[in-house]
């Protein structure tokens, strides 16, 4: 059951509350060998690959929800968002 507010309290980031959480239920879990992060450099951005010719996440939010707004409206609201509800 849902404890309502009192769970999003919890996660409480520099004085905001989220308005959303999701619960999940875990029947079995299983560890990675650690060598995956280190083989993969995940945390060297000099080793990521290009993102060259890729969508902006406007133009795939725009894209996959069929939005008719314009591009940058959806970057506005999307900075927007950074701004004043990401903390």
């Amino acid at each position: 059951m849902f404890p309502g507010r009192a769970l999003l309290e919890t996660m409480n980031a520099k004085g905001k509350v989220p308005a959303l959480s999701i619960a999940v239920h875990v029947d079995e879990a299983f560890f990675h060998c650690s060598k995956c992060m280190i083989r993969s450099h995940l945390w060297q951005p000099e080793d990521w690959p290009s993102l060259d010719g890729l969508p902006t996440l406007a133009e795939t939010m725009k894209d996959a929800a069929s939005i008719p707004a314009p591009v940058e409206i959806i970057e506005g609201i999307i900075k927007d968002d950074e701004v004043t509800r990401l903390y």
